[in-house]
């Protein structure tokens, strides 16, 4: 039910280039024992067990993809979270992703903590550090701090909970810098982007309203609540900021405490068919026996679930990523359609449609490559995903045609010959040697000093052989010698790719 005050949440503010690397080895101790959750082990123990043979068991139509959650003490809340533990038990999860208590830090995504475990009274729960590592290279903007973690409760009160229930998985903290629904769609962008083969499960950890009267606050997050349930997070933002304006109920400090997270969890799950959420109760503060319903804190617990014949987020785990086929066509439509206007010499504007706009604004590392008679005509990308998949497809495809220096800019009358084919990058990923590059499969950068060279995964069906592969990128991309690529001195990173190209 506390915030993180002020001074602390700014901290982050002042945090200039990249992000620290995670300290391996340190352990964020228990901060919230003995106020949250009780001290002594058998005490804790024995309460989780209690509250989760008191929820009852529920029937979920479909995957669960994410969960909502509260994070107040056991007393006010422990059993609505109870009801959503006992859901996440019985999922297959590598990583649990924890949202919890927005910092309003501006400029920031989110922020992940330094410590490679986290403490409670029943032992350590490992961080996913790789994972940890990896979104902060994917998004400049979602950075390591301590300090911000170091005062909060959102993420620890649940931890009692996955290890009453015996969860082997890795947890991933998030406090959640600036929210809004760009910064949620960049940070599942990242995530999925940086998932490689691992389950992950997002948790979402917020309480409802602030301090109204018991009466205001049960409508208050009813209204939140349906606008939750209706996936769209741009309607959720909007009631959100409406819910403490000038029309707001009395004494109303805020009507969701980590939007972030709850706006993520919607994200994750996507407004795809068959997608729902489902609501598993809702409470008070006012409700626990002594409670004061002059001034209260409203909870809920609810599941995020995806029809179960929607194999997208399923393939995740087996191929690393996938680009929908609905999305493959538009963006190559998007492609064609900005090569052949530019070459008339005209521009269009191009706006996402809006069934696909969620898919289409997550940041994405592209590459866009043209071929003329089968014969490469122009190829240009980027390994780093700043831009929104459909920004980078329209920036690079004219860059493919007409800003390739390798080859004459493309006429109008070539334009319909060309054949487009687009490729989204995974993470970029530091390999200690060649021995880790699978041909047919790994994108490779070379690079020493500030020579570098890119080869995509798809020339390895001109060049199958590893020694000729690397050799012929180190001299003809990265002109270095040949046999760079053995050196103790050269940089070797990896990356996969989903390509797909017109018919």
């Amino acid at each position: 039910m506390n915030h993180i005050p002020l001074t602390v949440a700014l901290l982050v503010l002042f945090l200039v280039g990249p992000s620290p690397s995670v300290l391996c080895g340190t352990t964020r101790p228990a901060r919230v024992a003995g106020a949250f959750y009780p001290a002594n082990a058998s005490a804790l123990r024995k309460q989780i067990r209690n509250l989760l043979a008191s929820a009852p068991d529920v029937e979920v139509k479909g995957r669960v993809a994410a969960a909502l959650a509260p994070h107040a003490g056991y007393r006010y809340s422990g059993a609505l979270a109870a009801r959503v533990h006992k859901i996440i038990a019985k999922q297959k999860i590598d990583t649990l992703v924890i949202i919890g208590h927005d910092l309003h830090a501006r400029g920031i995504i989110a922020v992940l903590p330094k410590a490679s475990a986290f403490a409670t009274p029943l032992g350590e729960v490992p961080v996913d550090v790789e994972l940890a590592r990896a979104l902060c290279q994917a998004d400049r903007r979602i950075v390591m701090d301590a300090r911000p973690h170091s005062r909060d409760h959102t993420v620890e009160v649940h931890l009692p909970f996955l290890q009453v229930m015996g969860s082997r998985a890795k947890i991933l903290p998030v406090l959640f810098g600036d929210p809004s629904v760009e910064n949620c769609r960049r940070f599942v962008g990242a995530l999925r982007r940086c998932a490689s083969r691992r389950r992950i499960f997002l948790l979402a950890s917020t309480d409802l309203a602030h301090y109204p009267t018991q009466a205001d606050a049960v409508r208050l997050d009813a209204l939140t609540m349906r606008r939750v349930t209706e996936l769209d997070v741009k309607a959720l933002f909007a009631h959100l900021r409406a819910a403490t304006g000038a029309d707001a109920a009395p004494n109303v400090k805020t009507a969701l405490c980590a939007s972030g997270g709850v706006g993520c969890a919607m994200v994750w799950t996507g407004a795809r068919a068959g997608s729902s959420v489902q609501m598993l109760a809702t409470s008070t503060s006012g409700d626990v026996p002594g409670g004061d319903a002059s001034r209260v804190v409203g909870y809920a617990a609810a599941l995020f679930v995806q029809n179960k014949e929607d194999k997208a987020m399923e393939d995740v785990p087996k191929q690393g990523f996938t680009v929908p086929a609905d999305v493959q066509m538009e963006l190559l439509a998007l492609a064609r359609r900005r090569i052949e206007t530019a070459a008339k010499g005209e521009d269009f504007d191009y706006a996402p449609p809006a069934a696909l706009k969620d898919v289409l604004s997550e940041p994405a590392a592209v590459f866009v490559t043209l071929h003329k008679d089968k014969r490469l005509r122009g190829c240009i990308g980027t390994t780093a995903a700043h831009d929104p998949l459909w920004q980078a497809v329209y920036r690079l495809a004219y860059s493919a045609a007409f800003e390739d220096h390798r080859f004459d800019r493309v006429t109008l009358a070539e334009a319909p010959q060309l054949h487009i084919e687009i490729s989204v990058l995974s993470p970029v990923r530091r390999v200690a040697s060649a021995d880790e590059i699978v041909p047919g499969k790994h994108g490779v950068i070379v690079g020493s000093g500030y020579r570098r060279g890119l080869f995509l995964p798809q020339v390895w069906d001109q060049l199958p052989k590893k020694d000729e592969f690397m050799s012929i990128l180190c001299t003809q991309k990265a002109h270095l010698s040949a046999d760079a690529w053995k050196q103790a001195d050269t940089e070797l990173s990896i990356f996969t790719v989903f390509a797909f190209e017109e018919k």
